[in-house]
């Protein structure tokens, strides 16, 4: 047990006393209209981030009493220090941008509506349920709609390592799945527009079916298989000031590339080429109606389903490469309004632009 001044900002217990103050801190907050976060006691913990260290609030407890000192209550002895985060902007808490953690949110909520929507009046019509196209339209829309809903329930359920590593699993399978579909939606419509003879079978659809399931298995299995091995943590922390400011995924960068972000990325080299193609057949197509009927309506429709197959196809996933480590807040809109949104630009694609 060491008392700490409220003058101290960041010192061990080695080291003499900063001579910067919090209310300072305190002062420099309130002109820039924030508010500074409660002061926590921390200890450098080496082996953190894979050994580079970092510090951590484990075993060491703050007891801030208002009377100007700050008591830390540790079980080991370590470099000390309390730490004093002025960015804070959101009811003293850093969490990153508040507005697209809300907007992430409502778009996942917005989808798994426009989700649910398309399933029903794919299930409604006896002429959808009949096409082979509507196996694989629902099997898309189910992946996707499970994927947002283990993000919703899970993403921060960072209070229990074990229940924290669960559903980071659960995220990394459904999302994997949801990217698989939309590599099967590729396939399906190259089979479809782009195969003069291509004949589906459902033999086919079957195959497509047990690939888009089975296989994204292997990429959190052996993510979390690594991490083991490695004893790294499922919680990445977004705040060390904040226990409850964080979310459940992969902490180690090399795990994260190999069983994630690499996988996504080869898919979405391939849908792209695809998306290039299919583009090219629908805006000649629709060329060829609007110089029949002069109808520019032929050109706004031919655009909002090459937008749509676009949203299908994930290409709006390559935003999220630019949000890692610092992207500009453009970058980080571009990926939030596009991939939580994704929802509605399906049943937007499926039902209102669908003439049948």
């Amino acid at each position: 047990v060491f008392d700490v001044p409220t003058n101290t900002v960041n010192t061990s217990a080695e080291s003499n006393w900063s001579d910067r103050s919090c209310e300072t801190l305190r002062d420099t907050c309130q002109e820039v209209n924030c508010t500074c976060a409660e002061p926590t006691c921390v200890s450098w913990e080496f082996n953190e981030l894979d050994g580079e260290g970092n510090w951590t609030s484990e075993g060491c407890t703050t007891i801030d009493d208002g009377s100007g000192v700050i008591q830390c209550n540790c079980t080991h002895l370590t470099n000390f220090a309390i730490l004093v985060n002025i960015d804070a902007r959101v009811d003293g808490k850093t969490c990153s941008n508040r507005a697209i953690e809300i907007f992430s949110i409502f778009g996942s909520v917005l989808s798994m509506i426009g989700l649910l929507l398309t399933m029903i009046v794919f299930l409604a019509f006896k002429s959808n349920r009949k096409k082979i196209s509507t196996a694989v339209h629902m099997q898309l829309c189910v992946s996707i709609f499970l994927m947002f809903l283990v993000f919703l329930v899970g993403v921060d359920r960072t209070e229990n390592e074990h229940v924290c590593a669960a559903m980071s699993y659960l995220i990394h399978y459904f999302t994997m799945a949801s990217v698989m579909w939309m590599f099967a939606e590729a396939v399906y419509m190259v089979k479809s527009f782009l195969i003069v003879f291509g004949k589906i079978t459902t033999k086919f659809i079957v195959s497509l079916s047990l690939c888009a399931w089975i296989v994204p298995v292997l990429f959190p299995t052996v993510a979390l298989i690594a991490s083991l091995a490695a004893k790294t943590s499922y919680t990445i922390s977004t705040d060390p000031l904040l226990q409850d400011c964080g979310y459940c995924f992969i902490s180690n960068v090399g795990i994260f590339f190999g069983t994630f972000l690499v996988p996504i990325l080869v898919i979405i080299a391939f849908n792209s080429v695809i998306f290039a193609l299919i583009s090219y057949v629908f805006f000649k197509h629709s060329k060829k109606s609007f110089v029949r009927t002069k109808k520019k309506q032929e050109i706004v429709l031919a655009v909002v389903r090459i937008v749509g197959v676009m949203v299908l196809f994930g290409l709006t996933w390559i935003f999220g490469v630019f949000t890692i480590k610092g992207a500009s807040l453009l970058f980080q809109w571009l990926f939030v309004i596009f991939n939580t949104l994704q929802g509605v630009f399906i049943f937007l694609l499926f039902v209102v632009v669908n003439k049948n």
